[in-house]
């Protein structure tokens, strides 16, 4: 299972796991996010290529349009994955 919950103004957390099944639901919620956004990933357990590339839009739409994308909260496996990606160079973790 997996969720996004809107936590506050340009905050967002994902929780559960974030696989190719999930990405239509991900992408149709992060469509709704602009400005200077946060996204909590304490609760996220798993993340596959296809949800990297969620983030790879999501990164590109966000700076294009002036505003920036910052990522809190993943777990050591969670970030090891980005890091694996090399996508730790590209988005700000915090």
């Amino acid at each position: 299972m997996f969720t996004v919950q809107s936590e506050t103004q340009g905050m967002i957390k994902f929780v559960g796991r974030l696989d190719a099944s999930q990405t239509a639901y991900a992408e149709s919620e992060l469509a709704k996010v602009q400005g200077q956004v946060t996204v909590d990933l304490s609760g996220l357990e798993y993340i596959s290529s296809a949800g990297l590339g969620l983030f790879i839009g999501l990164y590109r739409r966000l700076t294009s349009a002036g505003g920036s994308l910052v990522i809190v909260g993943a777990s050591d496996h969670v970030r090891h994955i980005f890091r694996l990606a090399r996508l730790d160079q590209l988005l700000t973790f915090k």
